[in-house]
């Protein structure tokens, strides 16, 4: 599980903290943390990669599970496209059955011909299919825990109905952490938290 103990993020302004002082979030939970703008939602996205240290608190991430962490844009090396889904692992990890699974589930099956083919992808592909290549990418690996900041919202409608349709079945064992601004509930997300800035605080 991962848990989360009286963190606060100190901002170059101020501090933002959670609205619990303990959350716990173990195997297949749905969890969704909202945040204005502004309010360091990317630094807690960064706190929980291990990548952000300035605050209080503590973070323990689960032991002996693979983590996926999906930052808010799609980052796309210059690999060829088996590669690049395969990533960190070996390409031959991965059956070439599955690879094409998952690149027709989100509508990618027209790059199936070029999935051996160094390019500068980053360049090649338009924004929502570089997002769509790295949820598919996250259905490959089925990960057990996944960390996602804002990133689903910014899919295309056709492609986050697919995200969270593949959440909801193919997915459904992973841990899903979603960071993103104000939203209406989703019924896939069942904990809700909020971060907090000081000024809120102390309002």
């Amino acid at each position: 599980s991962f848990l989360l103990e009286n963190v606060v993020l100190a901002l170059p302004s101020r501090q933002t903290r959670l609205n619990e002082s303990r959350i716990e979030i173990g195997p297949a939970a749905r969890v969704h943390i909202a945040g204005e703008h502004g309010c360091g939602k990317t630094l807690l996205f960064r706190a929980l990669a291990g990548l952000w240290s300035a605050g209080e608190g503590r973070i323990l991430a689960p032991a002996e599970t693979r983590i996926s962490f999906v930052p808010k844009r799609a980052f796309i090396p210059d690999l060829s496209l088996r590669e690049i889904l395969a990533y960190p692992d070996a390409p031959a990890a991965y059956a070439e059955t599955d690879i094409l699974a998952a690149l027709r589930r989100f509508n990618l099956d027209y790059l199936a011909g070029a999935l051996d083919r160094d390019a500068s992808w980053s360049r090649e592909l338009a924004d929502p299919e570089r997002q769509a290549l790295v949820f598919a990418r996250l259905l490959l690996h089925r990960p057990d825990f996944i960390v996602i900041d804002e990133a689903i919202d910014a899919l295309s409608p056709e492609t986050k109905a697919v995200a969270m349709d593949v959440f909801r079945r193919e997915l459904k064992s992973s841990a899903l952490i979603y960071i993103s601004g104000p939203r209406d509930p989703d019924l896939l997300f069942t904990q809700h938290y909020r971060l907090i800035s000081a000024a809120q605080v102390a309002a």
